[in-house]
């Protein structure tokens, strides 16, 4: 008995991981370019949002992320999550003129951040990797961040995703990622300065309130699969062995 469940849960293991590494090929390949998670965002509060960057060649591997944030539509807060075997470094720099965020005056904000992959770490081919942020006192004088991202490879390739949304809706061919802004700021809301750099040690940083990592969703849809096969499977088993009962014959 306890031989054929240990061979079920086996069984039932094997359907989980097989059904993980499809969906997690599927959510590679479905975007063919670097995309937000969440795509939309609130101004109030603290968003965290994760940007997925797939790995478009062939041959090579992907080693530098670095977006550019706007600056006529800075950001009051931000931080970079750090990424375990990637170096992550933000710079901050002076505006070319005050920017009035959410009734603040801002004279400097981030610039732009970067993650380098240390020796030994890269995005393979047919891979993609998430790197993330977490912002607040988003700006108010627009609906939309546009955010251009360079990918550099390690055959020394830089492909540069800069392209704003076209006007008719239609995908530019090297389209940079969006987030789009929805609600109003939050009255009276004080935010930080953010930091000129952040820790360049590996990490790690709890998710917000609703906003999940794609790997943790992904890791869970094959977890319950293989609970679903299990459940099944085991269900089968003790059906097949529920004894017979005699019925006493008149004598």
């Amino acid at each position: 008995m306890s031989m054929n469940i240990s061979r079920l849960a086996a069984r039932a293991a094997a359907v989980a991981t097989i059904t993980a590494v499809a969906v997690i090929g599927t959510a590679a390949t479905a975007g063919a370019h670097i995309s937000t998670n969440p795509s939309e965002i609130t101004r109030s509060g603290y968003s965290r949002v994760a940007f997925q960057v797939p790995n478009e060649s062939e041959t090579a591997g992907t080693i530098k992320v670095e977006m550019t944030l706007p600056q006529e539509n800075p950001i009051i807060f931000f931080r970079a999550e750090p990424k375990a075997g990637w170096t992550t470094h933000v710079v901050t720099g002076k505006l070319d003129k005050p920017v009035k965020v959410n009734n603040t005056t801002i004279t400097q904000a981030v610039r732009s951040v970067s993650w380098t992959a240390q020796p030994g770490n890269r995005i393979g081919p047919g891979e993609f990797g998430v790197f993330t942020i977490l912002v607040t006192g988003l700006p108010d004088n627009t609906d939309q961040l546009v955010i251009p991202t360079a990918q550099s490879y390690d055959d020394n390739k830089v492909s540069n995703w800069n392209q704003p949304p076209g006007d008719n809706g239609e995908e530019p061919e090297s389209p940079a990622p969006v987030i789009d802004l929805t609600g109003s700021p939050t009255a009276g809301h004080e935010a930080a300065e953010p930091d000129a750099e952040h820790s360049d040690e590996p990490g790690t940083t709890e998710a917000a309130a609703g906003q999940d990592d794609p790997a943790r969703w992904l890791g869970g849809a094959g977890l319950a699969v293989g609970a679903l096969a299990l459940g099944l499977a085991l269900g089968g088993l003790l059906r097949g062995r529920r004894p017979t009962r005699s019925t006493p014959t008149d004598t």
